[in-house]
């Protein structure tokens, strides 16, 4: 697999048999990196979105983490729930359908649910997108910079052109952020 589609290159260091994972705005888990959610034997996968009908579809698929348990509700309520605690939190394609202000909240959110590492996969740059596959949740609502998330305490992998066969001009970039 190409090392920048590779979502378990950002598990490196870490035992993924013992991890409890938090996958937020899961969606279907179908495009290159997030379908790689469920092909990874976690100890405890939580997937949360707000779109009943990924969650429907999500529920028929093979999922290799040993607990799985599928979550519908709005991402900023679900992590500002008390006592949460998972190692890792996922952010695949999620960050720019938020405000900014509630992206930046969120990450705080998911600071305080986080023991371990929290790792983020998103567009670089102007990626406008609106509503499509009937689900009014995929339109972007911010865009990111690398210098945003180096100012965010993330260690960043630039991935320059990225998205060329659906925008040209934008970019990706995995974010990192060890805690």
């Amino acid at each position: 697999m190409n090392p920048d589609w590779d979502l378990r290159l950002r598990f490196d260091g870490l035992e993924i048999e013992t991890l409890s994972v938090l996958d937020l705005g899961c969606g279907y888990n179908r495009n290159r990196i997030s379908r790689t959610v469920l092909t990874l034997p976690f100890w405890h996968l939580t997937s949360v979105d707000i779109h009943y009908p990924c969650l429907e579809a999500l529920r028929g698929r093979p999922v290799a983490a040993k607990h799985h348990e599928i979550v519908e509700g709005e991402i900023l309520d679900y992590v500002g729930k008390a006592g949460l605690d998972f190692d890792v939190t996922l952010l695949l394609d999620v960050l720019e359908h938020f405000e900014r202000g509630d992206a930046v909240r969120l990450l705080a959110l998911i600071e305080a649910a986080t023991r371990k590492r929290i790792i983020i996969f998103l567009p670089i740059g102007e990626c406008p997108q609106d509503t499509y596959d009937d689900n009014p949740y995929q339109i972007h609502r911010s865009t990111w910079a690398v210098e945003d998330l180096l100012g965010l305490g993330f260690a960043v992998e630039h991935l320059p052109h990225f998205h060329k066969n659906l925008h040209p001009q934008v970019d990706a970039a995995w974010a990192v952020r060890n805690l």
